[in-house]
């Protein structure tokens, strides 16, 4: 069915073919529109690929569901004769209310366990595998634009080896945020507080606005971060100084790129929300939070593909980056072939020498 739709209503034969021989020219400069459209030409290329790493990441949750569902329902089920038994015996006299409120206390702690456990199992599984798949689908979208045929447990092995880099550059760039704001927060409210000047409040307020347009603009800038410690292999400092160096002068398109996506992202899940509490289902019941997270299943990976595609557009912009630079960040070394040099009649004995093959990089080849 996704492939249908992908191949067949959204364009047809002739569109795609359009859109995949302009985006297979991946070194040239991108307009925001193009970024779009290189972007959408490459998940509908793998998109087999993307929606399967995307998917692992909803398997914690679903295990989780399987789980409560397995435990939790019988649990219930066999603890309601102790809960009617208790409240018979309290509404006949021969029990008190102290016994029925410990019986209610057990059986409540009980719940939060077999609650508490799986989800926060679950939790923390999510987000191990959302710091590995994200780097993952980057290191795809670096192999799609050299011209190669990424799979995916290639692509999750490499994830998971950058795993800590980049959980550590993540961890680091939150932990100054919520320090920073949390010193700001504190003048401010000390200000207001203790000070009975208007001069006083009126600077502190523009203190905290300028705060949170800093926080902004940090996002902004670091949000390439996954791609750059990916493709180009950093420390998580090393990451964080390139992709602030990179993101400079390019917070603009950067910015409204991803704005422009995401805004009506938002828009459709509440629009998806509300056509679910009309027709009588919850978002807070199971078929109805499952249903509002499927559009995530999309949402993820085209994300990672756009701004890796964003990335990787800059530094074509800044450092003219083509294949073999590209190639030389994600193996190690310069995509080189072997120059052969033919044998050669020594002296008068009449032998040849062996043919000798040297590696030479492409890009020095005329």
């Amino acid at each position: 069915i996704i492939s249908h739709l992908l191949r067949t209503k959204f364009y047809t034969k002739e569109d795609l073919l359009i859109i995949m021989t302009s985006s297979e020219n991946f070194f040239q400069r991108l307009t925001a529109g193009g970024t779009f459209e290189r972007a959408w030409a490459i998940f509908v290329k793998r998109y087999d690929l993307f929606l399967l790493l995307s998917g692992i990441i909803f398997l914690p949750s679903l295990a989780a569901i399987i789980a409560i569902r397995i435990f939790l329902i019988p649990f219930m089920h066999s603890s309601m004769p102790a809960i009617d038994a208790s409240f018979s015996s309290s509404s006949s006299g021969e029990g008190n209310d102290v016994d029925q409120q410990e019986v209610l206390n057990d059986l409540s702690t009980g719940y939060i366990i077999l609650l508490m456990v799986p989800f926060f199992l679950g939790l923390v599984a999510s987000m191990i595998l959302t710091v590995a798949i994200q780097p993952a689908m980057s290191y795809a979208v670096g192999l799609l634009y050299v011209s190669r045929d990424p799979h995916w447990r290639d692509c999750l092995r490499v994830g998971f080896k950058k795993w800590c880099d980049l959980f550590c550059a993540w961890m680091t760039c939150c932990l100054g945020v919520w320090f920073g704001s949390g010193l700001v927060l504190q003048m401010v409210v000390a200000v207001f507080m203790t000070s009975e000047s208007s001069f006083a409040k009126v600077i502190a307020s523009t203190v905290f606005f300028a705060w949170v347009v800093a926080i902004i603009l940090v996002s902004v800038a670091l949000i390439i971060a996954g791609p750059v410690i990916m493709i180009e292999n950093l420390g998580p400092m090393e990451g964080i100084k390139r992709t602030w160096n990179l993101s400079q002068g390019h917070k603009c398109y950067i910015f409204c790129t991803l704005f422009c996506y995401i805004l009506p992202y938002l828009f459709g899940r509440g629009v998806l929300a509300h056509i679910l509490i009309s027709v009588g289902l919850s978002t807070s019941t199971g078929l109805g939070a499952f249903l509002m997270r499927l559009p995530t299943l999309f949402f993820l990976p085209f994300t990672i593909i756009l701004v890796t595609v964003v990335y990787l557009n800059i530094r074509v912009q800044l450092e003219g980056m083509d294949r073999n630079m590209l190639l030389k960040d994600l193996d190690g070394e310069e995509e080189t072939t072997m120059l052969a040099f033919e044998p050669v009649l020594v002296g008068k004995t009449g032998q040849y020498t062996a043919t000798e093959y040297i590696p030479v990089p492409k890009a020095d080849l005329v």
